[in-house]
């Protein structure tokens, strides 16, 4: 069973994916807008999470492939102005690799 903290939750960058997603690509500085909070939120969630977990990272990379998904040029902003870029790209490499695991683990049951 999997336990990791509930204060997760608390990472509500859907609506801000939803505003970039409504915002036309050529209106740069109001997706700056939008990734300087990104950045803010995660750059807060990482701090407060000192020792992330793996669950935590598991979460945490999740939520930067939505942003991923949303438009690749918003992460790489996010990556580029955040002070932990190092947790983000083990964020998504724990989630890729989780990912594999379970396929294997899910064939491996088939056979």
């Amino acid at each position: 069973m999997l336990v990791f903290d509930m204060s997760l939750e608390t990472l509500h960058i859907e609506p801000i994916l939803d505003n970039i997603k409504r915002t036309h690509p050529s209106l740069k500085s109001k997706i700056s807008e939008y990734v300087d909070r990104l950045v803010s939120m995660i750059d807060s969630y990482i701090a407060r999470h000192k020792n992330l977990t793996d669950d935590e990272l598991v979460f945490l990379g999740e939520k930067l492939e939505k942003v991923i998904e949303t438009s690749y040029y918003v992460y790489n902003e996010l990556r580029s102005r955040t002070r932990y870029p190092s947790v983000l790209d083990r964020a998504v490499s724990k989630l890729r690799w989780k990912r594999i695991q379970d396929k294997v683990r899910s064939s491996s049951r088939k056979s």
